[in-house]
């Protein structure tokens, strides 16, 4: 009987570690809307200069997201467009998200993204950045009481 507890043990904490990481992503910090804390996260106009993609990726995780966790978020993309832009996409068509809800929209408009992708978590987070032209899906939700938008859908999720 130990024998078996010695090996199902590991696993349990494997599949537990990570069900807390998936929760810790979906989280919203204290003191943000849905769509505030998706801005946060993933809007910036104009992108900032930084001298390469990976130095930019560093920089903005930091700043811009993990200093709001309390880990190194594992991928990120960050939208380069006017957030007006980024919400009027919530007006399109709306089509399955990748969770099988039916909220998401997808960019009639090609924009410029930058993606992070985590590749070191010690000493601190680094990212590997690329940045490229495309589309791209949000998910949208009725506005909150405490949105700074006053439009009545508003991007909660990149999807």
């Amino acid at each position: 009987m130990a024998l078996a507890w010695n090996r199902f043990c590991p696993l349990l904490f494997l599949v537990l570690w990570a069900a807390a990481m998936v929760l810790a992503t979906e989280m919203i910090p204290p003191g943000f809307t849905r769509f505030e804390w998706f801005k946060q996260q993933h809007w910036q106009f104009p992108k900032a200069n930084f001298s390469n993609p990976n130095v930019y990726c560093n920089n903005e995780m930091a700043k811009s997201v993990n200093k709001y966790i309390t880990f190194c978020k594992k991928n990120n993309d960050f939208l380069h467009d006017q957030i007006q832009n980024i919400v009027n996409v919530c007006q399109l068509t709306t089509i399955t998200c990748k969770n099988g809800m039916f909220n998401c929209h997808n960019s009639s408009a090609v924009i410029s993204i930058t993606k992070c992708n985590l590749i070191q978590i010690t000493p601190t987070c680094s990212y590997q950045g690329t940045v490229n032209n495309s589309h791209f899906v949000v998910a949208c939700n009725p506005r909150q009481p405490n949105d700074t938008q006053k439009d009545p859908w508003l991007p909660v999720h990149l999807d």
